[in-house]
């Protein structure tokens, strides 16, 4: 890693890893000394592997979709990575510039270009999302839509127009069953107050238990 040295007498830099059923966690520490007395300067907490997978994997990963043509696989991916690189302010890994280099010359499908929200298209349709991302469970990738309603009439509406969506994209995009094993939609209320989860497992078809409300 690179490490960021201030003008201090004493630095300390400590970083506490946890590995978990989904993820691997990363807390950075920073301590630096006054009149003495060792402080807290920083102190960051990120993900650092998805489903088993650090970032250099899934920018390994992204690469090779981006080389097949999947550009919204290898955009997924590469926000993963990105997400799962971060150290805070005062650590940066040093496969991270290798990273940045290869989603600087990424060119995003226009379904992930910029900032959510995005607009998917798929065939004629143009669908809204409010985020999409790439979560882990049980060693898996998968991958999360989230949603938001303008109105909402009930749970059966809310899974219905889910899996309408998941359907339209699944056909639009048949590439994302290379990659990841389930495909997550978390439709929420207008308010924000609660929602409905849809899960669609590649080669399996729709998974009947609500995941998210």
């Amino acid at each position: 890693v690179m490490l960021a040295v201030g003008p201090n007498d004493r630095q300390t830099d400590i970083q506490v890893t946890a590995h978990t059923i989904n993820n691997d966690w990363s807390a950075v520490v920073v301590l630096v000394t006054d009149q003495g007395t060792w402080k807290v300067v920083s102190f960051h907490f990120d993900p650092a592997r998805v489903a088993g997978r650090s970032g250099g994997d899934l920018a390994d990963l992204a690469r090779a979709q981006a080389a097949r043509g999947h550009g919204l696989n290898a955009a997924l991916l590469f926000n993963a990575a990105n997400g799962v690189a971060g150290r805070g302010p005062n650590v940066t890994p040093v496969w991270k510039r290798e990273l940045d280099e290869a989603r600087a010359n990424f060119v995003p499908p226009k379904d992930m270009a910029g900032h959510p929200p995005f607009e998917w298209r798929a065939g004629s349709r143009t669908l809204p999302v409010s985020n999409a991302g790439v979560i882990g469970v049980g060693g898996k990738l998968n991958v999360v839509v989230d949603r938001r309603s303008t109105t909402w009439v009930d749970d059966a509406t809310a899974d219905r127009e889910s899996r309408d969506f998941i359907a339209a994209v699944v056909k639009a995009h048949p590439e994302l069953g290379e990659v990841f094993t389930a495909f997550i939609v978390r439709k929420f209320k207008p308010d924000g107050t609660g929602g409905f989860g849809t899960v669609y497992e590649f080669g399996k078809g729709f998974d009947e238990r609500p995941v998210a409300r």
